[in-house]
């Protein structure tokens, strides 16, 4: 279970939480899920929950365990004041933010009962990928990292030319289209063809100075 994952899940409203019971035994019922959030703070903004038949407005946070809280060190980050309800997948600790326990809803159960529905053994069409054509797979893949790196192109808007005839800028760009970038040389020169934010695109880079992607579970 990643942390990434549960993000994406309650992204596409996929975990229905309609008169769930919280950790500390109230009912919860999500109303708005909130804005995904790709910058600083909580993870979904300007949600709207029911608890206990009472209406509160703030965001949501998650994380796999209620103790990354503390963490992270969002008790000393004043963003996470205004959190309504923290979704974990399993509940260690109690939260307090300032001065506030937060409302905690844990998802443990809710894979448990559903696990048939998130297995890969259930996926209709598993047993088809490998007859694709390559082209095809290679196409979704190109447009996949495209999508991706408009949606994160704002913080790839960098003053200082120089970084974006170098390695530093490359590393910038996969680790945003979700790859980590790691040198097999110590030279940081590189044949990259920088094109607009909105369309670019890299040439191919020379067996000397060839760089390693390795898909990161981890990036955001």
């Amino acid at each position: 279970m990643e942390e990434k994952y549960l993000q994406n899940l309650w992204k596409h409203k996929s975990i229905p939480v309609v008169n769930q019971m919280l950790t500390n035994g109230d009912k919860v019922t999500v109303l708005d899920y909130g804005r995904f959030n790709t910058g600083e703070g909580p993870d979904f903004l300007y949600a709207k929950v029911d608890i206990n038949g009472i209406i509160f407005f703030g965001h949501i946070e998650i994380h796999l365990k209620s103790s990354d809280w503390y963490r992270h060190k969002h008790q000393f980050d004043a963003n996470y004041n205004t959190v309504v309800l923290h979704v974990v997948y399993e509940h260690d600790k109690k939260i307090v933010q300032n001065d506030f326990v937060l409302p905690t809803l844990e998802l443990k159960s809710f894979f448990s009962k559903n696990r048939d529905v998130f297995s890969w053994d259930n996926i209709p069409c598993k047993n088809f990928i490998s007859e694709i054509d390559s082209i095809y797979i290679e196409s979704i893949k190109h447009k996949a990292l495209l999508r991706k790196l408009n949606c994160k192109k704002d913080s790839l808007l960098i003053n200082d030319v120089s970084l974006l005839r170098n390695e530093n800028f490359l590393s910038i760009c996969c680790c945003k289209m979700g790859f980590v970038c790691s040198s097999s040389t110590t030279s940081s020169k590189a044949s990259i063809t920088v094109l607009p934010v909105t369309n670019m695109a890299f040439s191919s880079i020379p067996s000397s100075n060839r760089f390693c992607l390795e898909r990161s579970v981890g990036a955001k």
